[in-house]
């Protein structure tokens, strides 16, 4: 008995179940039918229930039989119910079984969604009849709150609130304590807590000290138990006796009836009251675990056995009266053995299916209509019957849309059927009262996706343009909608919309298309905002009759014929500009893998490139566009012809649009023209870097050369976000000679690119350019030692006006170190030796240089900033100690030394004696006395 109670301890109140704070019974609906509560019996769960018949009852805690001794058994009746708008008490009162006695509520399935077809295919849920269980919620029974009640309030929040001591005594009792039960058993049954109370230890009736020991010990454990038990106590009566849960998705009426009943049945709320035959009902509950068969007859057509023919036959006496829930259990059995596959037209079940689907209980052509799609392939029974239920307006526009789906689904196997098909979805479409367009057009969509035979079918035989004006206006919502994911609807738009003859659909269409609503990253407005720059603002805003399209795709245009393209051209002013408002929503996608190109001056991007040419005003939307498509090749292609070609004002985007688009500018440059590249840098360096006029050096991109090196430089830099330097076009050519060679050149415009890179290199201007070349333009020699000679002479001149600014007095240094120093490679300890000081001066005229001293002869040196000391030696004339003790070794010096101007205006050059075999390091420096040292962008040059 102890270690029996010990189990118990460990109980913990973690029910599933709320205390519940019961509704003032002022507040509450007199019935179901005045609080707007939705109530039908279950047909699945009578046919798939395996206890819908049995002797008892068991819940965690409350067990109700049936009085079997005098021939008694209890019916499980599922209710299925959605809540209403007020709150209502549920009792016994809401159906009737005749000749039945009501026991109870049972509130413990919580089995899966209402969706009962979808439950049917997949296998419902069983409660076997030694005990039910909290299905979804697995609450431990150890745990569990009673599950049968005489009554409940249902909410309007879907929460259900009953007492766990509602039950009626007569047929419901505590079940039998059994190890690992409901806490509630103790609670609602004192006679049980009493049952589990500790037994005392009896005095031992030796006094020996063994004896006294042993007493003491289970003494201990008795008041360890005692405590404990006291502690359950507290626990059960702490446990809510008003409890509160979700509704089950099924809630089951008891009652206790004849178990030689024949007939059953049921009234209460509508479509009750309902008689159904009992012996019926157990061998439809038998048909449906077994699949439907067939023979095949003498022309080997595959038809029902026949037991599923005598099933068949039976099910059309049930439907005779077209009750309800007699239709819903037909559909059922023919749904559950997948008989319909063997119907043929006209033979007994078509007719039965053809009653049902006429018949107006939605639930009943919901299985019916689920069992024709599933039949793959369709045969022509299941196709007929969908045409029926489209054509003839059975039942609601939902149940026509999942006809038309059964009808459809045979065309993946059988894609001839489409004409067909179309025909009827045509027939649909025009009517007024039918399904809404957009339904219909969807179950196009659907079947068509993986087959592009039915899809081009349907483009071509689904007509729009006859429907009523308020479902034209929807069909063509729904088709711009859905035009840039599906195929269909894409060709339903170019082919019937913006390829419509009739100008007002054209123009509803682009207003469409143009105002539709396609999410944050909208470049809509700011296009149109161009084009109303351009073409004025529109005429009027969209119908207001018209639902407003939401894209969440661009629509794309496939070919050089799209719609699109025709409405850009169209021959109405104000066609042509809802077209271009509009081409922000579509796209030119990328080829298919295996597409060949079309040549590209009649490819998707050059036809709407050409038609924005041709205008008297380029469109500016038309730059912002071509930003957006994915073959960024081509779209540089077409940007260059609209910077080239363009309105000024699309000049500067497609321009700004070009720098920095990381797209092989380089390899498109290539292809154009010389002038065509000269152009387009004019154009990036005036707008891009707001240099006008732009410099010379980009003339030199009219040379004819394959693979021009410098075009495709120059086309690489610009796709980088770089507007090169003029000095960075001196590295692009291979020296003077080259260049030398395009100053000569008859091209006029090429031989002063060619003379302003070179003048660039030596630190001149464009005007400078200038003058070098026509100097070499006036040559009577044009031969290449003459045009050396030309340069050699400009070079010079434009070296003695940059030193001029240097004029001065410079005191002369000569830093020494003896040894060698490996190119620079290792640090000799150097020694300072003053020579004097010398007076820079430039000769205007005979452009020379002197420094006040007749024993040296400088010259100016034939790079950028330097001048040359043609014989160091020289130096040693100058007086001074210092210098006459290396004056044996200055005079060993022969080779000229070039002085480059420094950044702090010093002058510095190094050179190297050699005397026998001792080598000394030396470098001259002439460092300004009063001169202000020179900024360091005045001294920084390049050379060629």
């Amino acid at each position: 008995m102890i270690h029996h109670f010990c189990l118990l301890l460990g109980l913990t109140l973690g029910v599933n179940a709320a205390l519940a704070q019961p509704v003032d019974e002022a507040l509450l609906a007199a019935d179901p039918q005045a609080a707007g509560v939705k109530f039908n019996i279950d047909t699945l769960s009578l046919l798939r229930f395996e206890n819908l018949f049995t002797t008892e009852v068991v819940g965690p805690v409350w067990v109700a039989k049936a009085n079997d001794a005098f021939g008694k058994t209890l019916i499980q009746v599922p209710i299925v119910m959605e809540p209403g708008d007020k709150p209502v008490e549920i009792n016994s009162n809401l159906i009737k079984v005749s000749r039945g006695t009501f026991i109870c509520f049972r509130l413990d399935d919580f089995g899966p969604a209402d969706d009962l077809l979808n439950q049917a295919n997949a296998g419902a849920r069983d409660f076997t009849g030694d005990g039910a269980r909290l299905a979804e919620q697995e609450a431990k029974l150890e745990v569990a709150p009673p599950i049968l009640a005489k009554k409940f309030v249902l909410l309007p929040n879907g929460m259900v609130q009953y007492q766990a001591s509602n039950v009626n005594p007569r047929f419901v009792s505590v079940g039998e304590y059994s190890e690992g039960e409901s806490l509630y058993k103790l609670k609602l049954d004192s006679r049980m807590y009493q049952e589990l109370r500790p037994e005392a230890p009896e005095r031992p009736t030796e006094r020996t000290r063994e004896a006294l020991q042993s007493f003491q010990a289970t003494y201990r454990q008795y008041q360890r138990v005692s405590a404990d038990y006291r502690e359950l106590g507290k626990r059960a009566r702490a446990l809510p006796k008003e409890l509160e849960i979700k509704k089950p998705t099924r809630i089951w009426m008891i009652f206790e009836v004849d178990a030689t009943m024949q007939d059953l049945g049921i009234t209460g709320p509508k479509p009750l009251p309902w008689l159904l035959n009992v012996e019926t009902l157990n061998r439809l509950r038998d048909t449906i675990t077994k699949q439907a068969t067939s023979e095949v007859d003498a022309n080997g057509v595959a038809r029902l056995s026949y037991d599923d023919q005598q099933v068949v036959l039976e099910l059309a006496k049930l439907i005779a009266q077209k009750h309800p829930y007699d239709l819903q259990l037909a559909s059922l059995v023919v749904n559950l053995t997948h008989m319909v596959q063997y119907a043929q037209l006209g033979d007994t079940q078509f007719f039965l299916l053809k009653t049902i689907l006429e018949a107006d209980d939605s639930l009943a052509r919901k299985y019916v209509m689920a069992e024709l799609r599933q039949t793959l392939p369709p045969t022509r029974a299941t196709v007929e019957l969908a045409k029926l239920m489209v054509t003839q307006g059975f039942g609601s526009d939902k149940d026509k849309t999942e006809a038309i789906k059964g009808m459809l689904v045979g065309l993946k196997n059988n894609p001839n059927q489409a004409s067909g098909s179309a025909e009827t979805i045509n027939t649909m479409l025009a009517n007024e009262d039918g399904p809404p367009p957009s339904s219909l057009l969807l179950s196009l969509l659907e079947v068509s996706r993986e087959n592009e035979v039915v899809r081009n079918t349907f483009v071509q035989s689904i007509r729009f343009q006859s429907l009523p004006e308020k479902r034209l206006n929807d069909a063509l919502v729904f088709v711009v909608e859905n035009a840039g994911a599906e195929p269909l609807a894409a060709g339903w738009l170019n082919e019937h919309f913006l390829g419509a003859a009739n100008p007002a659909l054209l123009r509803k269409t682009l207003t469409v298309i143009a105002e539709a609503d396609t999410g944050a990253r909208d470049l809509g407005p700011i296009f149109n905002w161009a084009v109303n720059k351009l073409f004025g603002q529109p005429a009027g805003g969209q119908d207001t009759t018209i639902r407003k399209a939401r894209m969440r795709l661009p629509i794309p245009i496939q070919t050089p014929n799209d719609g699109i393209y025709r409405a850009l051209l169209h021959g109405n002013s104000e066609i042509r500009t809802l077209a271009w408002r509009s081409l922000p929503r579509f796209t030119i996608p990328l080829l298919e893998e295996g597409v060949e190109a079309l040549p590209k001056d009649s490819d998707r991007y050059q036809i709407l490139t050409s038609t924005a040419l041709d205008m008297l005003s380029t469109p500016p939307g038309v730059v912002t566009f071509l930003e957006r498509q994915p073959d960024k090749l081509r779209v540089a292609e077409c940007l260059f012809q609209i910077v080239l070609r363009g309105s000024s004002q699309v000049q500067v985007a497609g321009v700004r649009a070009l720098i920095g688009c990381k797209a092989p500018l380089g390899s498109v440059m290539l292809d154009m023209s010389p002038g065509e590249r000269q152009g387009f840098a004019m154009l990036v360096y005036e707008i891009g870097a707001n240099m006008t006029p732009p410099p010379m050096v980009v003339n030199t991109l009219r040379r004819r050369e394959a693979n021009n090196p410098v075009a495709r430089w120059f086309g690489d830099e610009v796709a980088k976000g770089e507007i090169p330097s003029t000095s960075a076009w001196v590295d692009q050519f291979e020296g003077e000679g080259q260049l030398l060679e395009l100053v000569a050149s008859n091209d006029e415009s090429l031989a002063k690119g060619a003379a302003a890179v070179m003048i660039t290199a030596i630190g001149g201007k464009d005007r400078d350019a200038l003058t070098f070349r026509e100097k070499v333009r006036t040559l009577s020699d044009q031969t290449a030692a003459s045009v050396a000679q030309a340069w050699s002479d400009t070079k010079r001149g434009l070296f003695a006006a940059q030193l001029k600014r240097f004029e001065g007095h410079y005191r002369l240094v000569l830093d020494v170190g003896e040894g060698d120093n490996f190119g620079g490679e290792v640090d000799i300890p150097m020694r300072e030796i003053p020579v004097g000081v010398v007076q820079f001066r430039i000769d205007d005229i005979n452009k020379t240089l002197s420094l006040g001293n007749d024993a040296i002869e400088p010259s100016i040196g034939e790079s950028y900033h330097t001048i040359v000391i043609g014989k160091p030696d020289q130096l040693s004339t100058f007086p001074g100690e210092e210098l006459a003790t290396f004056k044996e070794q200055l005079s060993k010096a022969t080779t000229p030394v070039e002085l480059r101007l420094q950044a702090d205006g010093t002058w510095k050059g190094a050179f190297t004696i050699a005397d026998g075999a001792q080598v000394y390091q030396a470098r001259l420096r002439m460092t300004p006395i009063r001169a202000q040292a020179p900024s360091s962008a005045s001294v920084s040059g390049t050379g060629v």
